[in-house]
């Protein structure tokens, strides 16, 4: 049985050649899960509706008005990976819904994938969350971690070039969380 592998990877890697072929690599040879951010092209969105970035407890804020649009990006986005990566497998999305619901079954803790783990296998899964008050909230480590909570990957990977979005809180706290997680910057 071969090794599964999570990756996530930051929305600001996705166009970087050489972390491209580090996961094309990887995909060669493991099974592989990939969850997609998007932080710099959401905030792009933001500042094309006019709309400043918000962060509650290090998590963006997506208020309703752009939810629509974050969908489109983020269906897109995945696209664009899997477009990319499919080299060596036909890597499958999971589709990012507007309504969190359809990922996620948020009934107590921990809140559960609703696709079977088979599902996630050799895929692309994009960002998606939901806030306390049901405003959507967008954010992929939320969701890699909801992956590796549930299905105890055998190792857990974060490609990043955002030094201080794995601050050394949060960087102590998802290295306590899970036993087989590697920061990569770069």
């Amino acid at each position: 049985m071969s090794r599964k592998i999570l990756v996530k990877i930051s929305g600001s890697l996705i166009k970087d050649r050489y972390v491209l072929d580090e996961i094309k690599e990887l995909s060669r040879l493991y099974d592989i899960t990939i969850v997609h951010g998007a932080g710099d092209q959401i905030n792009s969105v933001f500042s094309e509706l006019g709309l400043s970035p918000k962060f509650i407890k290090g998590r963006r804020y997506t208020p309703c008005e752009a939810m629509e649009r974050i969908g489109k990006l983020a269906e897109e986005i995945n696209e664009e990976v899997r477009r990319e990566l499919s080299i060596y497998k036909n890597l499958k999305g999971i589709p990012v819904p507007i309504k969190a619901e359809r990922i996620f079954r948020c009934s107590g803790k921990p809140v559960r994938p609703l696709y079977p783990e088979k599902e996630y296998l050799n895929s692309v899964v994009g960002f998606l969350g939901q806030g306390e008050n049901g405003i959507l909230n967008v954010n992929a480590d939320d969701v890699a971690g909801c992956l590796q909570e549930n299905f105890g990957y055998d190792e857990f990977l974060i490609f990043t070039n955002r030094e201080n979005t794995y601050g050394k809180d949060v960087k102590r706290e998802i290295l306590e969380k899970f036993k087989n997680v590697k920061i990569l910057s770069f």
